[in-house]
C-alpha cells in the first residue's frame, strides 16, 4: 500500500508539500523522499532506522535517498540506521525548509498558497520536467526540458515578462 501512495504522489500532475512535526522514520520518511518540497520543524528527526532491526526500505529509500543527499550519505544512513536532526537534514537536503517546533504544517498550507497564486502552465511544466530528467540522458532531457517550457513560453511568459517590467517580482 506504502509504494502505491508514494508512485500516486510522484505521479501527480501537482506539486506535493511533505510536512514533518517531530520523528519521520521508515515508511513515513520514504513518503517525504517521494515529495517536492519538505518543510520540517527544528525539532523534526528523520531517517531510516530498518538497519537496527534487520528491516529494508521498500518503498523507494534506497532509490531517493542516494538521489537527493548523494550516495555516500545515503549509505551511512541506510547501513548504520542513523537519523538525522532538523539541522543536518536541512543541510543534506532531506529537508528545503525550517520552520519553529509546531509551525510545519501553517507554513505548509501557506507556501501551497503561494504556488496556487503562480501561473501553473510554466510551474507544472518544470515541475514534470525536472522529474522525468532521471529517465533520460542529459541531451535528451534538455530537449524534453524546451519542448514542455513551449506551452507555458507561448501563453504566460510575455505577460509575465510585462509584469516583471512594471516592477512585480524585482528583489
Amino acid at each position: 500500500r506504502m509504494l502505491g501512495l508514494a508512485m500516486t504522489i510522484r505521479g501527480l500532475h501537482i506539486p506535493v508539500i511533505a510536512m514533518v512535526n517531530g520523528w519521520c522514520m521508515g515508511g513515513g520518511h520514504e513518503l517525504a523522499l517521494w515529495c517536492d518540497i519538505v518543510i520540517a520543524s527544528d525539532d523534526a528527526v528523520l531517517g531510516q532506522t530498518g538497519a537496527k532491526v534487520g528491516a529494508c526500505p521498500t518503498v523507494g529509500a534506497t532509490q531517493y535517498l542516494p538521489r537527493i543527499v548523494g550516495e555516500g550519505r545515503a549509505l551511512d544512513m541506510l547501513m548504520t540506521g542513523r537519523a538525522v536532526d532538523a539541522t543536518e537534514a536541512k543541510l543534506i537536503g532531506l529537508a528545503d525548509r525550517l520552520v519553529p517546533a509546531g509551525q510545519a504544517l501553517e507554513a505548509a498550507v501557506g507556501l501551497a498558497e503561494q504556488m496556487a497564486s503562480f501561473p501553473q502552465l510554466a510551474m507544472l511544466s518544470d515541475r514534470a520536467s525536472t522529474i522525468a530528467q532521471w529517465d533520460y540522458t542529459e541531451a535528451e532531457a534538455i530537449d524534453r526540458e524546451i519542448e514542455g517550457a513551449k506551452p507555458a513560453f507561448e501563453e504566460q511568459f510575455q505577460s509575465g515578462a510585462s509584469r516583471f517590467v512594471g516592477g512585480v517580482g524585482r528583489h
